[in-house]
């Protein structure tokens, strides 16, 4: 159990947020933006998403040749379709009751700073989180374990008193990578066999079972 645990650190797509749908338009209406007749199947977005989209593009065999303007593009693309992003169920309740047992909260994903900061404003829920952490310049991106670090240091919390929670192997591993615990939800992006063998502290079917792991507090 996590008797220890003063900082929870969430991966957004996946963990929190069913954003399947909202990235999936996006990316389409981009690639229409940009003159693009690509073959880019829902379910193959899907299974990929917490990766960069340079990555994802490269394993789909799709060749975008300006990477950076795509994701300028897709930035505004996105907001129009947020409607179609919804937490998982009992997601925002898991937060707030964390933090009503005093443990500090924080977003990290792989969105750009100014996209994801924008998503939690348009949710009105950036309260929720100490830090909100998305790719920013000059910073490593998951699995690596710099941008991990930076939000356990910015909020005084040593990294053995830090549990990383996400959907995908690229959480687990930065959490593994920073020293911290890791959870795995079963209910995002990635199948249960890639999750246990990235093989995380503990896995979680639903929102509420991580905060089971805290109750005994």
């Amino acid at each position: 159990m996590l008797d220890n645990i003063k900082l929870a650190v969430f991966d957004l797509d996946g963990t929190l947020l069913q954003s399947r749908d909202t990235i999936w338009f996006a990316s389409v209406k981009t690639f229409e933006h940009l003159g693009m007749k690509v073959d880019f199947p829902l379910h193959e977005l899907e299974k990929r998403i917490g990766a960069h989209f340079q990555d994802i593009f490269d394993e789909l065999g799709i060749s975008v040749p300006d990477i950076e303007e795509f994701i300028e593009i897709y930035k505004g693309y996105y907001m129009q379709y947020m409607d179609k992003t919804v937490y998982y169920p009992g997601a925002k309740e898991t937060v707030r009751a964390l933090r009503d047992q005093g443990i500090k909260t924080a977003i990290l994903t792989t969105k750009a700073q100014s996209q994801v900061t924008r998503i939690m404003e348009y949710l009105g829920d950036s309260d929720l989180f100490e830090v909100i952490m998305g790719r920013r310049p000059g910073m490593k991106i998951k699995p690596d374990a710099e941008p991990l670090v930076y939000i356990a240091n910015e909020l005084n919390v040593p990294l053995s008193e830090t549990v990383m929670i996400g959907d995908s192997e690229f959480d687990i591993n930065c959490g593994k990578n920073a020293g911290a615990a890791t959870i795995a939800v079963s209910y995002g992006y990635r199948s249960i066999e890639i999750i246990k063998d990235a093989a995380p502290d503990y896995i979680c079917d639903t929102a509420p079972q991580i905060l089971a792991l805290f109750n005994h507090r």
